[in-house]
């Protein structure tokens, strides 16, 4: 009992601490003055020691540690940081390692290697909106351990940082002095979405800067939706934080710590290792000397340079940090200079969000908004297109794989919406630009632009399709937008395409047709009641638009469908029973949860009474289960989004907190360690299948409710200046020097035994091989195999001439589904993992570009891997050739 008291003792302790560290800072350039920020930290420490005490308790299902973006999203599944490998957002290992040494003895912090080191004694953790804190004690020593991802709104530039710093503060918690040292290391898994790929690294020294920068070895440039295969990851720190920094195999650097307190030196030589040979680390360690009671602290950072962020219609586009065509050193040079700016920024921000969460919400709501705020962020990619201007692209990570897709956007909204409404403009602009003849010739709007990081669109023949779902999103977004601006210039670059989609929900809306609503995983359904709501929605919110435009006619004509509407849904959908309404139209002792109601009372449309939505809360209180209320009456799975806007529909206290609360248990006690799921089954509390979405967003729509807040948020937010480019970039010309099958059969030889010998050569005899035409494969998206291929492997051989001439950006032009290396005379001349659901370009290596011979006979060996699903493959060489002067000419 004595150890237990102690140890609460040194938690509340640790707190208070870290408590004095958030009241003690302003709110940078909108702090006000000195009397007014005291006034606010004494009205708000209580409030904030509350929540602290309450985040040390609640067992997030996976705690962020790097939430940067799709490709630097590194999690802890596991309850204790030290008992668990780190994992990316999809799973795969994403080793962070630290392990502390106190007087010569080490213990782990993070990471479960080495197993037989024993851990310090994990306290809690707190996951606030910028900031993951872990506390530790143990060996005499008190150690805080923080991840900062300084997502700020207030600052554009903080925002798109593409950085997490990791702090350890370290005390003496017994009073005597410790001699301490900490080992951190970043597995160079993270630059790769693969154990079998090989990396490359680098050591950079500059201004005061020690960088270990890690690269896959082949890059496939914006080619993998899971895992970077291009760019670079980098361990930072200032030389004066250091004592060492080496890149190495793990068990080296881990073991020579542990064993010495030093890195092993030159661990690795050379300059290209495969990452399943021992896994490279970035290691580094840092020396705090004698620590005593007054608080020690060393920091890093480990960032990422994409080089390039998404493919916006074949033309690359650069991340928005390097709008400026900065590097990455100088970019880490200046993250370095702001730590203590930022540091004092993401304090102030975190505090004023979790105080304003527990004012409208309660301590639970407000711990499940701070997981949801950087999970949201990190599943985006923030370009900038040709002015500069912010392109901010969800990634439907865990569901579809697409790219700003509309049904995404729309449940992310809130969190744009709330923080800064000009990101939420540069989440609809990529769309916007794809939504005119005769690109899309469509009556409806978009529903996606491709699959991520590739928007390429769906020319003609509009993908997916969720007509009145996505045309309801966008006339509700960009009302939403006329309420934060205060006017209508955002919406008046697109009034055309509103004005169509008002007309559209005008003749389809109020009876859907058997059409795919957000909630796809259902399938389509007639007579949708949820969707019908967002059709009369969608049409009011165009015509409170009008109103704001001065188009007093329009305005009038539409309100009044949307009221007569109204009107006519409550007598349509509402149950025989009188106690609640249907799922859809006649569907009789059915029910759902009414979630685009909240709209009505967000955007104060004037549309259903306060009776329905009292009606529709009542009803959900007699059908919740363990772990929430169900998305509908067909099965017990939910939508942890939509059950927050449910929530936010009530205007009971009670009903609000009751179904928060239930949320909140679902995560506190899911056996799903998984990044926060938006889908998950009531009766069980397990995962569903959608995790680490950029959805989650939605978890900021009570503030929407409470109006005067929401626009003091709005006042702080950082503002866009300049204008997009609008439209899409013209169409590149396609040159074929040697084509691929698409046209006409290409022959190849090919064997699905593993060859023996180095069937790469030149000269390779090739017993046994068949003869076929490409394509190879199964029934793939887009394409028709000519020879049947469903085994796991394939290898293929051909020859073919290489015109003599000048080619410039020659690359090689294939569809692979899924891993393929190509050997051009034996060398290997371009490789990428995962499958395409197109034809792609691979840049070709150097050494493949001199393996050619013009005007001779080359021969191309290629070995395709098949792991599931479906399987194609077939490839040509040639390049593009852009035309000159456009606007979307990227630097």
């Amino acid at each position: 009992m004595k150890r237990a008291f102690t140890l609460a003792a040194a938690a509340l302790a640790a707190t208070t601490g870290l408590l004095a560290g958030c009241v003690n800072h302003g709110w940078g350039s909108h702090s006000g003055s000195h009397n007014a920020a005291v006034i606010h930290r004494r009205a708000h420490s209580a409030v904030a020691l509350k929540l602290a005490r309450s985040a040390m308790a609640f067992r997030p299902p996976a705690v962020p540690l790097l939430a940067v973006d799709p490709y630097l999203s590194v999690w802890s599944e596991g309850t204790q940081l030290a008992n668990h490998h780190a994992r990316a957002w999809y799973h795969a290992r994403n080793n962070l390692i630290s392990i502390v040494r106190v007087d010569g003895h080490p213990y782990r912090i993070m990471g479960d290697h080495p197993s037989n080191v024993p851990t310090l004694r994990q306290l809690g953790v707190q996951v606030e909106p910028t900031r993951t804190i872990y506390h530790f004690i143990g060996a005499g020593i008190r150690l805080r351990l923080t991840f900062m991802t300084p997502r700020l709104p207030s600052n554009l530039n903080a925002l798109a940082l593409p950085v997490t710093y990791i702090k350890w503060q370290v005390s003496s918690a017994d009073g005597d002095p410790h001699r301490v040292s900490v080992f951190y290391s970043t597995s160079s898994q993270i630059s790769v979405n693969a154990r079998t790929r090989r990396v490359k690294w680098k050591t950079i020294h500059s201004h005061g800067l020690t960088a270990l920068k890690v690269s896959a070895y082949s890059p496939a440039v914006l080619q993998s939706a899971r895992g970077l295969q291009w760019g670079s990851i980098y361990t930072a720190a200032r030389r004066n934080q250091v004592a060492q920094s080496e890149m190495s195999l793990r068990r080296d650097a881990v073991a020579s710590f542990v064993r010495s307190g030093r890195l092993v030196a030159q661990s690795l030589m050379g300059k290209m290792h495969r990452v399943s040979k021992g896994c490279p680390v970035a290691a580094m360690v840092m020396r705090f000397g004698r620590v005593s009671a007054r608080p020690e602290s060393h920091w890093l950072m480990v960032g990422i340079d994409e080089q390039w962020a998404i493919n916006y219609y074949h033309q690359k586009l650069r991340p928005y940090w390097k709008r400026h065509n900065a590097s990455a050193m100088h970019m880490l040079v200046g993250a370095a200079h702001a730590f203590p700016r930022l540091r004092s920024q993401c304090i102030a921000f975190d505090h004023s969000v979790m105080a304003d969460c527990q004012k409208i919400g309660g301590t639970r709501y407000a711990l499940v908004a701070a997981l949801a705020y950087r999970q949201a962020l990190a599943a985006d990619g923030l370009a900038a297109d040709p002015n500069g201007q912010p392109y901010l692209c969800t990634f439907e990570n865990t569901s579809g794989g697409d790219i700003s897709t509309m049904d995404v956007i729309y449940p992310a909204a809130p969190e744009c919406l709330l923080f800064c409404p000009d990101l939420m403009k540069a989440m609809l602009v990529p769309v916007m630009n794809d939504s005119y003849p005769p690109h899309w010739p469509f009556a409806y709007a978009p529903h996606d632009l491709g699959a991520y990081p590739n928007a390429t669109g769906h020319p003609f023949h509009g993908g997916e399709k969720m007509p009145v779902e996505e045309s309801g999103n966008m006339e509700l977004l960009f009302d939403a937008i006329a309420h934060t601006d205060g006017n209508m210039n955002f919406a008046n670059r697109y009034w055309g395409r509103l004005t169509k989609w008002a007309h559209y929900l005008g003749r389809k809306g109020f009876d859907p047709g058997n059409q795919l609503c957000t909630d796809d995983f259902a399938g389509p359904m007639p007579h949708n009641a949820n969707l019908s709501i967002k059709a009369i929605e969608g049409v009011a919110a165009y015509g409170q638009m009008c109103r704001m435009k001065g188009l007093t006619a329009d305005a009038q004509l539409y309100h009044a469908m949307a009221l007569r509407w109204a009107k006519r849904w409550m007598k349509v959908d509402r149950d025989p029973s009188g106690t609640h309404y249907d799922l859809g139209f006649g569907m009789k002792g059915t029910w759902s949860q009414k979630y685009n109601l909240i709209w009505d009372r967000v955007l104060k449309l004037g549309l259903f009474p306060r009776s329905v939505v009292h009606t529709e809360m009542d009803y959900y209180m007699k059908k919740l289960q363990p772990y929430g209320l169900p998305l509908d009456s067909r099965k017990l799975y939910t939508k942890t989004d939509w059950s927050i806007w449910t929530a936010s529909m009530a205007r009971n206290p009670a009903h609000f907190h009751t179904i928060i609360n239930k949320v909140y248990k679902f995560l506190d006690k899911t056996p799903s360690r998984v990044p926060l799921s938006d889908f998950y089954w009531t009766n069980t509390g397990k995962n569903a299948g959608m995790y680490a979405r950029p959805v989650m967003g939605a978890a900021f729509m009570p503030f929407l409710t409470h109006h005067k807040l929401w626009m003091q948020w709005v006042a702080r937010a950082a503002k866009v200046k300049g204008d997009w480019v609008k439209g899409l970039p013209p169409l590149p010309t396609r040159k074929m020097i040697v084509p691929t099958a698409r046209k006409k059969p290409v022959m190849w030889h090919y064997t699905f035994a593993k060859p023996k010998g180095n069937w790469k050569a030149t000269n390779y005899k090739m017993h046994g091989w068949k003869k076929g035409p490409a394509g190879f494969g199964s029934a793939d998206p887009g394409v028709t195999p000519r020879t049947r291929w469903r085994t796991d492997n394939i290898w293929l051989r051909r020859t073919f001439i290489m015109p003599r001439g000048r080619f410039p950006g020659l690359k090689v032009y294939c569809y692979h589904d899924e891993d393929v290396q190509i050997y051009i005379n034996g060398v290997l001349a371009a490789e990428a993992p995962g499958f395409t659901t197109r034809y792609v370009w691979l840049p070709i290596t150097r050494a493949g570009q001199r393996a050619l011979k013009p005007g001779k006979r080359n021969t191309l060996a290629v070995h395709v891997l098949q792991t599931g699903g479906g399987q194609f493959f077939d490839m040509g060489f040639g390049y593009r050739i852009r035309p000159k002067n456009s606007k979307w000419a990227i630097r």
